[in-house]
């Protein structure tokens, strides 16, 4: 089932509450806000507010699905939003509350856009966006004229950095790493393109335990360029399928200058450095 959002000593559900109170990730489109009377908390909810704030009302937010009641909020188990100290937002600044397991399907975005589903941490399948097919746009440069038809801005920080990752991943496969692959980096990567797909942010992931393990977290980041899918089509080659799928044969931009035969290699050692050989905690490299 859909989650349900509380913002305390709020009254309406708009652009400028869910900046305040870093919920901005998840959109307005489809969003419903209800008001809730103190009166009407319950109390193991008010137990989680700050103690200024366990007397006053506040703000209920859904994003899509049924209208919810003031009366059933009895029924969710609630959870505080910790402190986001980047931002310099304090923990109670909003309470997520469920009926039960919150799937993948119940933060889905209307527009699901071409991703790789990848098992996470909760045992669902979520769908990891592939940087290389991201919606384009076109545009005129203000510096020179020239025409352009270049990601759309707002997956632009999703590319790029699904783009440096790539890159490190691939130094590390040829043996000559120009970087470690930090843990927190790869997360950054896959909070990214979960948002691209679904209405949640850092605190939702965290609340839902989605991204713990350190071998999940890397294996969502390489989704964004297709790496499990070449994993599952290197196996396939090696137990004597023939090497033609279409997928397979649609070069990645680290592998335009490769032939064929050369792809399984690559990939064995690149999941042999990525996945085998941590050398400390938190970074990963040759």
């Amino acid at each position: 089932m859909k989650p349900l959002f509380f913002v305390p000593n709020a009254k309406a559900g708009d652009a400028e509450l869910l900046d305040a109170v870093g919920l901005e990730a998840l959109g307005l489109d489809e969003l419903r806000a209800v008001d809730v009377a103190a009166s009407n908390l319950p109390d193991a909810l008010r137990e989680l507010l700050p103690e200024e704030q366990a007397d006053a009302g506040g703000c209920c937010l859904r994003w899509g699905g049924e209208p919810f009641a003031n009366g059933g909020l009895a029924d969710f188990e609630w959870q505080a939003a910790k402190p986001w100290p980047e931002r310099s937002l304090a923990a109670g600044r909003f309470l997520m509350g469920r009926q039960g397991p919150v799937t993948p399907a119940d933060l889905e975005r209307p527009k699901m856009l071409e991703s790789l589903p990848t098992i996470l941490d909760d045992g669902y399948a979520w769908q990891l966006p592939i940087a290389a097919y991201l919606p384009k746009v076109y545009g005129i440069r203000a510096s020179d004229g020239r025409e352009t038809f270049d990601v759309a801005p707002e997956f632009v920080e999703y590319c790029e950095l699904a783009a440096e990752f790539q890159q490190a991943a691939l130094s590390i496969a040829n043996g000559r790493p120009i970087h470690s692959l930090n843990v927190m980096h790869a997360f950054r990567l896959a909070e990214l393109g979960l948002r691209i797909n679904y209405r949640l942010n850092r605190d939702v992931a965290d609340w839902l335990g989605i991204l713990r393990d350190e071998d999940t977290i890397f294996w969502a980041a390489c989704a964004s360029f297709e790496l499990p899918r070449y994993k599952e089509l290197t196996e396939r080659a090696k137990s004597g399928d023939a090497m033609t799928h279409p997928r397979y044969l649609q070069a990645l931009p680290f592998l335009n200058g490769m032939t064929t035969p050369y792809k399984p290699k690559l990939f064995d050692a690149m999941l042999l450095a990525l996945n085998e050989h941590p050398s400390q905690p938190g970074a990963r490299h040759g």
